[in-house]
């Protein structure tokens, strides 16, 4: 695809507020329902600038080089390359994750599987919604979270975010650390190491293993660590990498307190409903699952028993239609406490039992 062409009149220069609303405005054309933010952060990211400074000198009038520099990121977002990508980073629970089309993107959804991994190790009070009675609802699973969430644009205001689910909550049961050292956790299917690194950064005597069966996405992993580690360098004795398929990489005597998921769960069906953002771009080896979309949740549960400490918990993300087949999953397996939470959207999104 050839550069957009951007046509103005002679004597009116392209400045940053034009070239902003030209991008948002294209991209609108698009079917790009972000497209305001994503003009937004892709001029900001080509001028090297963060989007404050943007609004501060919106009637700077650009460069050549810097126009040059934007038009090839409107080009490539214009193919539905996702702006985390073109950026190189997403942020998630507060920290900047480097992420390449290696890694499935980070989204916020997940946020509720850590939210409530730090609760049951800290004996914390959860804030999102525990579902003891879930019903069914009419979502495609896992397309919320395998879309790229659209965010407002600076100017506008920020709609306030959904109340957590009303429905029964039950207190969180405090993991014991079953070592000296701290809560051992393992985060399955890392990717860029979101959930792992999170915790590790948060809970300062825990000790993490993160495992993944791509090696690509494990050097994303190890990038992320090391940008960590830079202000907190006990974070490269308490990370452990390793590559394996799921279990595979781990030693025989491996046990832990804590075992957190975000699996590929999605049907192979499921996938050609996505969003061109994500079914051309992100890696199918993290979203499908295979024809059901249970099978590798399926392989977690089982196998997550056999390392597991006493009184341990496993934690798994899943689409928003898999909550009552993804119970059944654990309760057949015998763990105890089997328990769904809700994500801030009011869907089915974590699934918890007990050793």
């Amino acid at each position: 695809m050839v550069a957009p062409r951007m046509s103005t009149p002679a004597n009116d220069p392209w400045t940053i507020r034009r070239i902003v609303r030209w991008s948002a405005e294209d991209f609108g054309k698009r079917g790009i329902e972000s497209g305001r933010l994503d003009a937004e952060l892709l001029v900001a990211h080509a001028l090297g600038v963060d989007r404050v400074r943007l609004y501060m000198d919106l009637d700077r009038e650009l460069s050549a080089e810097e126009l040059v520099s934007i038009r090839a990121l409107v080009t490539r977002r214009r193919k539905r390359e996702p702006v985390a990508y073109l950026l190189g980073q997403r942020e998630f629970w507060g920290r900047r994750f480097a992420v390449t089309p290696a890694v499935l993107i980070p989204r916020p959804d997940t946020e509720t599987l850590v939210e409530r991994a730090l609760a049951l190790l800290t004996g914390a009070e959860p804030v999102v919604g525990v579902d003891l009675a879930i019903d069914q609802r009419e979502h495609v699973a896992g397309l919320e979270t395998h879309v790229e969430p659209a965010e407002p644009a600076i100017e506008e205001e920020a709609s306030e975010a959904p109340p957590p689910s009303q429905a029964a909550t039950a207190e969180p049961a405090k993991v014991e650390p079953s070592s000296e050292l701290g809560a051992r956790v393992l985060d399955l299917c890392t990717g860029t190491g979101a959930i792992g690194l999170t915790l590790a950064c948060e809970l300062t005597a825990a000790r993490v293993t993160i495992t993944d069966v791509s090696e690509a996405a494990l050097a994303i992993a190890r990038a992320n660590l090391e940008a960590f580690a830079s202000k907190d360098p006990s974070l490269r004795e308490r990370v452990t990498i390793l590559q394996g398929d799921l279990f595979a990489a781990l030693s025989k005597d491996a046990r832990f307190d804590l075992i957190a998921c975000n699996p590929p769960y999605l049907a192979e069906r499921e996938l050609l409903e996505c969003d061109p953002d994500v079914k051309d771009h992100e890696p199918h080896l993290a979203l499908v699952s295979g024809p059901r979309g249970d099978e590798i949740l399926a392989r977690v549960i089982e196998g997550a028993r056999e390392v597991l400490a006493p009184g341990g918990t496993l934690l798994v993300e899943i689409g928003s239609t898999q909550g009552p087949s993804v119970r059944e999953l654990f309760e057949r397996a015998g763990y105890r406490g089997v328990r769904v939470l809700r994500d801030l959207g009011d869907r089915d999104r974590v699934v918890e039992g007990q050793r």
